[in-house]
């Protein structure tokens, strides 16, 4: 579909780069999805030694129990997981003209944008990048027009 619908990007390498920044974004969200879900599973994920372990950090949070520990991972995951990882793909952007690949919207662009979902405001403020790309996937007609109408739950 994505294909179809010429998000996919427009050459065998750039549908290799989509599919490389999709899949880390996947496991990323799918991993904060399934923490929400079930509190007592690991899931861990490495992307080309860059992403490092975000997971695996996420992970140590919300598995945690102590209130104390649960609020100094929390910290840490938001003053060091999140900013370094976060600027791998602020970096991309910057140098792309604010796609992760090619010169238009794919779909690594928008699953990317459905994972900073989760992602708390504060955490973003630095990344304008990150933020225009939220900025320019959400505001695309159609996908603006789903958001308004679709519905409301807790994941």
């Amino acid at each position: 579909m994505s294909r179809k619908f010429n998000l996919a990007g427009s050459t065998p390498e750039e549908e290799a780069e989509v599919d490389a920044y999709a899949s880390v974004i996947f496991f990323i969200s799918f991993f904060i999805l399934f923490i929400n879900i079930s509190k007592n599973k690991i899931f861990k994920c490495r992307f080309a030694d860059q992403v490092g372990e975000i997971v695996v950090e996420l992970d140590k949070e919300f598995r945690e129990i102590d209130p104390e520990r649960k609020q100094e991972q929390k910290k840490k995951n938001n003053q060091e997981v999140w900013p370094t990882n976060l600027k791998i793909f602020e970096n991309r952007l910057a140098k792309n003209k604010g796609w992760l690949v090619g010169n238009g919207m794919t779909w690594a662009d928008m699953h990317f944008v459905l994972a900073l979902d989760w992602v708390e405001d504060e955490i973003l403020a630095p990344f304008k990048h990150c933020k225009a790309l939220i900025q320019k996937v959400t505001s695309t007609p159609k996908i603006a027009e789903w958001i308004k109408k679709r519905p409301v739950t807790a994941v």
